[in-house]
């Protein structure tokens, strides 16, 4: 057969007409780069037990290739080693392999099963991404992470089962997962990626541990199906970016809340009251409610997210309590009614945008716990006309007061 081996390594294997089935001979250790690329008349490869590593892309676009036997000598399967390989039904990984390399079974199509180790530690970005037949996975408990992309665009996952021993669920992860209806996520994780679940359309409950201190952005989007998303009274990490495509977010009324935070509001009441059990006000919860005139934060809330009044433009007054330490940056970006605003002594910082826009407001009560004014935090504040700026504050952003065209006198700390 045409195999060249050099020093054990199986360098390039060239196709034989006629020949479907090879067996590796037992002089190779390591199956080189490309070595098998694109052989398309292979239908079975067995490996022979002395093997210790599949280089990358070794088998990449082995068409035909339904079977292949990898021994438990294999302790390293390269990226993209198996990359394409769409004719490819099962796998049995061997109990020495702790690692799957990035892509190492991307494109595998035909792809309805595989057989983890409990060796298996990683699950390498896009390992498994567009394994378009794969319909459920059970990942051992000795696995710690799975890297971005891992499963998707796995259209036929239906379950997925987590283990304990896994910490974080990277970005993509189950991105295009069209199939899969429901997932738990256990205790031992703490971050959910960017987009992780996105396109999930048929992910109908998700539970959300309070492990969690993390989701990145659009974590849930698409996921048109979700109806149930299980959190605890004081989970305070979930903002309407997340679930705002989902129906769990399009089927609510009114006030929006989900763990301890104000996720969004639906309505068009000129008033509204936010209940005690709210901690955080969610970024651009109530961005663009145009007819709310005044609104009552209760003592509970610490946090006032990114943009969450942003063009609220009948917004009057608004008093905000003790207890809140952040004002998120464009807060009350172009309120333009609101007239006058006092800052609590527990914030530090006016973040970047806070204010504005915001064309009527006439007096501001900046306390002496803040130390930084942000960029543009007062811009464009056309009826601002005195300000004092107390002896706390080091730094003052770049256009913080620029078009403050009535602004007639400033007092600016000698430090």
């Amino acid at each position: 057969m045409a195999f060249e081996i050099r020093n054990g390594i199986l360098k390039k294997y060239t196709e034989e007409w006629g020949v479907t089935e090879i067996t590796i001979p037992d002089s190779v250790c390591k199956i080189g780069y490309r070595a098998f690329k694109g052989c398309k008349s292979l239908t079975s490869i067995t490996i022979s037990e002395g093997v210790t590593e599949i280089h990358s892309y070794a088998f990449v676009n082995c068409t035909s290739l339904t079977a292949i036997t990898i021994p438990n000598s294999v302790a390293v399967i390269g990226e993209g080693a198996f990359s394409r390989c769409t004719s490819l039904t099962s796998i049995a990984l061997p109990d020495s392999m702790t690692d799957i390399g990035k892509c190492a079974f991307y494109g595998c199509t035909s792809l309805t099963s595989i057989a983890f180790p409990d060796s298996m530690e990683s699950i390498g970005e896009s390992a498994f991404g567009d394994c378009t037949r794969l319909a459920s996975i059970t990942i051992p408990e000795s696995v710690t992470e799975m890297y971005r992309y891992a499963f998707k665009g796995c259209t036929r996952l239906a379950s997925v089962n987590i283990p304990d021993s896994v910490r974080s669920i990277r970005e993509y992860a189950f991105k295009g997962c069209t199939s899969l209806t429901s997932i738990t996520i256990p205790n031992s994780v703490t971050e959910i990626g960017e987009g992780a679940f996105n396109g999930c359309t048929s992910l109908t409950s998700i539970t959300i541990p309070d492990s969690v201190t993390k989701i990145g952005l659009n974590a849930f989007k698409g996921c048109t199906s979700l109806e149930t998303i299980n959190v605890s009274p004081t989970f305070p990490l979930l903002y309407k970016s997340l679930v705002i495509n989902t129906k769990w977010y399009k089927d609510q009324t009114g006030l929006t809340i989900l763990g301890s935070v104000l996720i969004a509001y639906n309505g068009d009441a000129t008033a509204v009251t936010i209940p005690d059990s709210v901690k955080i006000i969610g970024s651009d919860a109530f961005k663009g409610c145009k007819s709310l005139t005044s609104i009552t934060i209760p003592s509970s809330v610490t946090v006032i997210g990114e943009g969450a009044f942003n063009g609220c433009t009948s917004l009057t007054s608004i008093t905000i309590p003790d207890n809140v330490t952040e004002i998120g940056k464009s807060a009350f970006k172009r309120c333009t009614r609101l007239n006058s605003i006092t800052i609590p002594n527990s914030v530090t910082m006016i973040e970047s945008d806070a204010f504005n826009g915001c064309t009527y407001l006439s007096s501001v009560t900046i306390p002496d716990s803040v130390t930084e004014i942000g960029r543009s935090a007062f811009k464009r504040c056309t009826s601002l006309n005195s300000i004092t700026i107390p002896n706390s504050v080091t730094i003052i952003g770049g256009d913080a007061f620029y078009g403050c065209t009535r602004l007639a006198s400033v007092n600016i700390p000698g430090e």
